[in-house]
């Protein structure tokens, strides 16, 4: 949410409008799993959905160990297509960039696992 407040207001307004065109699948989705387990569904608005989102990188990252809370995880699928364009409002000539990565170099030397 931090780093939402630094984007700028015209920019955070474009978001935010396309967040609540778009937001259906995941209100619906939010509702249900709540209705599901038998619990009030919470207000599923920009803010909600934000704010569960806002440590799904740590959070899924370490699934596995510590399990997913309540209220958190990756909600924002639409506030990235929002977000994303945003940006090609200011650069349309990025919608079909893509990053380029050096491969990596290691320290492991390559070893063939069928013979080792």
């Amino acid at each position: 949410m931090k780093l939402f407040a630094l984007i700028g207001r015209r920019n955070r307004t474009k978001i935010k409008r396309y967040w609540n065109v778009n937001s259906d699948r995941v209100r619906s989705y939010v509702e249900r799993t709540f209705e599901d387990d038998g619990s009030t569904p919470p207000t599923v608005d920009f803010e909600y959905v934000l704010s569960a989102s806002k440590d799904a990188f740590i959070t899924m990252r370490y699934v596995y160990e510590k399990g997913i809370e309540t209220n958190t995880g990756w909600l924002a699928d639409t506030i990235v297509e929002g977000t994303r364009i945003a940006i090609l409002d200011i650069h349309p000539e990025w919608e079909n960039a893509r990053q380029k990565e050096p491969h990596p170099e290691t320290s492991f030397s390559l070893v063939n696992i069928s013979t080792a």
